[in-house]
């Protein structure tokens, strides 16, 4: 029996400031309580004045920069001009993916000598303005369609060999700027790539690009009669010893409701190697508004309560970079659609920390806070304050202690000697 239900069915609600929470029951409450125990981390603050002492009734002020989870958008042609760090839709992302634009086919089309790669510097340069994770996209296609054409008549050895001299020109050329990559997609349906190649490739990517961290590519793995194919190629990757520590993969949901207690067991199959899954192409369609907002709400929130999901790209921002119209991010006029209002307003209202403590008797005061970067900044009674940026990458139990204390001016330290 389906657990999901809408909480609201307004179809005015987008001109609306404050937008409700969309779907309710068992699942959510129990996603709520994963997303406390994996997302977040538990801060205690200890404050003192300038002389070092205890600092009673401060006020501890805790914003959030930036998540540590990733959430991000594939860039399609160039990178978007109007992109707004501040404005709606736009603030919730810190990555891009650059799969669209960085094919082996599109970067080395005419031989192994050149780069082709002008959009792709272009993109880079933006998204590394605004301080965005970069992400470059599979490196090699077992699809013939997705080489270059003198690549394609390539087998064995010679094939294994140009595709290691490709990944590592790339990893010479943009391991300083770009994150992360993928290896290898699309090997369920081509055995272009023997195993022993795979591993080859794997095993000078690791060394060449130590961020990048080894990944296979694999599209449909939530939904439909391909997910279990996808679980069995993941199964033989791992047996194989293919030196994969991550997964990524693509999925699109059609425009029809979306069942949760579908979604969820299909997504516990493929992370229970407890190996990290990025979905690096992500499409939620609705048939109308409303199911779109809740399609994408019912998604979301089944990614973000797993903690091997590191993190979600979404296959672009515009309807003509998405196979369903309905699944795009902006419309035609550059408004955020539903799909997005409902991203943002997960992450950057629900799931952001935004408080104000106040110190006990002792100058303590603790918090729980989504993992990411934060700016905390704490006010004295006197009015003297500090602040630091301070950044949460995991949530030991024991939780992290930030000592705050306001630096004494010159004349301050000279009456303290």
């Amino acid at each position: 029996m389906r657990t999901r239900r809408l909480v609201l069915f307004v179809f005015v609600l987008w001109g609306l400031p404050v937008f409700p929470q969309f779907v309710s029951g068992e699942w959510v409450e129990r996603g709520e309580r994963e997303i406390v125990k994996h997302r977040q981390a538990e801060v205690s603050f200890l404050v003192f004045d300038d002389q070092g002492k205890i600092a009673a009734d401060a006020e501890i002020r805790i914003e959030q920069l930036k998540h540590a989870f990733t959430l991000g958008f594939a860039v399609h042609k160039e990178f978007p001009v109007d992109f707004d760090p501040e404005a709606e839709g736009w603030r919730a992302f810190n990555a891009v993916s650059l799969a669209p634009l960085s094919s082996w086919r599109q970067v080395q089309p005419t031989g192994p000598d050149t780069l082709k790669a002008d959009t792709i510097d272009q993109a880079i340069r933006a998204a590394s303005a605004l301080k965005l994770e970069i992400h470059w996209g599979p490196l090699v296609s077992a699809d013939a369609f997705d080489l270059p054409e003198w690549v394609v008549p390539l087998r064995g050895d010679a094939l294994s060999d140009a595709a290691r001299s490709y990944a590592h020109k790339i990893a010479m050329s943009y391991r300083s700027t770009v994150h992360d990559a993928d290896t290898v997609e699309k090997t369920i349906d081509h055995d272009r790539f023997a195993p022993a190649a795979l591993r080859l490739l794997a095993l000078d990517l690791q060394a060449a690009w130590p961020t990048a961290s080894p990944s296979l590519r694999y599209a449909g793995a939530l939904s439909g009669r391909r997910a279990f194919e996808v679980v069995k190629a993941m199964d033989a990757t791992l047996k194989q010893r293919l030196d994969t520590e991550e997964f990524n993969i693509e999925q699109a949901f059609p425009p029809r409701a979306i069942a949760q207690d579908r979604l969820e067991p299909a997504l516990k199959r493929v992370t229970r190697h407890r190996h990290p899954l990025t979905i690096g192409s992500l499409e939620i369609a609705g048939s109308q508004s409303i199911e779109s907002a809740v399609n994408t709400e019912t998604v979301l929130r089944t990614l973000f309560a797993e903690p091997m999901i590191k993190g979600i790209f979404f296959a672009g921002l515009t309807a003509d970079q998405f196979v369903e119209p309905s699944a795009a991010l902006f419309d035609e006029n550059g408004e955020v659609t539903p799909v997005l209002r409902t991203a943002d307003r997960l992450f950057r209202e629900t799931w952001w920390t935004n408080e104000t403590l106040t110190t006990d008797d002792l100058g303590r005061a603790t918090a729980r806070v989504f993992l990411g970067d934060h700016r905390v900044t704490a006010t004295l009674p006197d009015g003297s304050s500090v602040g630091v940026v301070v950044r949460l990458d995991d949530n030991n139990e024991s939780p992290r202690e930030i000592l705050l204390m306001p630096v004494a001016t010159e004349n301050e330290a000279d009456q303290t000697e």
